[in-house]
């Protein structure tokens, strides 16, 4: 049907990112906040990125990381940046 199509974006939350060997997400550790318990990965890749992970990951500026999304953590935004409801249907173009 018609207008059923639309441009939407998809976000997640720092947190609901998780270090996978096969994640669909992956970047270069441009810079390491180290916050105690926790560490705030700044990555660069296909889209620049910032990852939440345990303080007691060892990571290093420069290295490549592969992150998976945790189940239900992807967010749907409009064009207008408002969220909507999971859709039935999702057409994901890559603009990157």
């Amino acid at each position: 049907a018609a207008g059923l199509v639309r441009p939407a974006e998809i976000g997640l939350r720092p947190e609901d990112l998780v270090l996978s060997e096969t994640g669909c997400l992956s970047g270069q550790v441009r810079l390491i906040e180290h916050l105690g318990e926790v560490q705030l990965l700044h990555m660069t890749g296909a889209v620049d990125f910032i990852a939440k992970v345990s303080g007691q990951v060892r990571i290093a500026g420069g290295q490549t990381c592969r992150f998976a999304p945790a189940p239900g953590a992807l967010h749907l935004f409009d064009a207008q940046g408002q969220s909507v409801c999971a859709p039935l249907w999702i057409h994901a173009e890559a603009r990157i």
